[in-house]
């Protein structure tokens, strides 16, 4: 099951709680397809990966966003027709220049 979501822009102090309710969120949204196990085994990991990466404030203090994105399978095992799991984590500075 593909899965995405967003982030919106936040501060670095507070990036965590908007992250886990981005994450509750596109649960909710989504109509029970994030409530599967691998999909939202890989969901969570992206939120916490992301919480650490803005902590390191390798992109910067001020403002931040993440977009999120991945792909699970059944069982995390390939399926012939489908897209492989995979897990993307994207974020950034929103502060404006």
């Amino acid at each position: 099951m593909s899965w995405s979501f967003m982030v919106p822009a936040t501060p670095t102090d507070s990036f965590g709680a908007a992250a886990d309710a981005a994450l509750a969120l596109a649960i909710e949204q989504s109509k029970g397809s994030m409530d599967v196990e691998e999909t939202a085994e890989q969901a969570r990991a992206a939120v916490d990966l992301s919480k650490l990466l803005v902590a390191t404030k390798a992109v910067g203090g001020g403002l931040v966003q993440a977009s999120l994105s991945g792909h699970a399978n059944p069982g995390h095992e390939p399926t012939k027709g489908y897209s492989p799991d995979t897990i993307i984590i994207s974020v950034s500075n929103a502060d404006k220049a």
